[in-house]
């Protein structure tokens, strides 16, 4: 089975170690991968896929984004009929309260804290994966309780 997952983050080099992570547990060979690297390609895409029913396991998204910021992206996509039911998990250099507290508010599926290094980058990965072959929905919350370093969640 292909998992497909949105990465929008605006560092290339972010979205190029996380496929490492994923290609770590060999996952990324069983993964469509879409990209966006600011917000209004992001939305752009999302606007697409939604009207081709396109069916995305989950969305990993930074917030410090160009043009539209990643609190603005999370907004439209929960208030979207169609979108609002993938998972988005907040992953971001902020340990900022206020914007994990604005992206609760904003139905965020979870807010962490971008890995450090590459074991928990991988660590991460995996809980993703553990994620995606046991259920047939998304559980943030298992992700996140795999993962096991979260600042916030919901």
């Amino acid at each position: 089975m292909n998992y497909q997952i949105l990465m929008i983050d605006d560092n290339p080099a972010d979205i190029r170690l996380m496929i490492e992570a994923f290609k770590e547990i060999d996952l990324f060979k069983r993964m469509e991968c879409f990209y966006a690297y600011e917000g209004e390609e992001a939305m752009n895409f999302l606007q697409a896929s939604s009207k081709t029913n396109q069916d995305l396991k989950l969305i990993l998204l930074d917030l410090n984004l160009p043009r539209i910021n990643g609190k603005e992206l999370l907004a439209f996509i929960k208030n979207d009929l169609h979108l609002r039911k993938i998972p988005v998990i907040v992953v971001s250099n902020s340990d900022y309260y206020k914007d994990m507290e604005d992206c609760i508010a904003l139905n965020a599926n979870g807010y962490l804290q971008k890995p450090n290094d590459f074991k928990s980058l991988v660590k991460f990965a995996t809980s993703i994966q553990n994620c995606l072959e046991n259920n047939e929905q998304v559980s943030t919350q298992q992700i996140m309780q795999e993962y096991g370093q979260l600042k916030a969640a919901i």
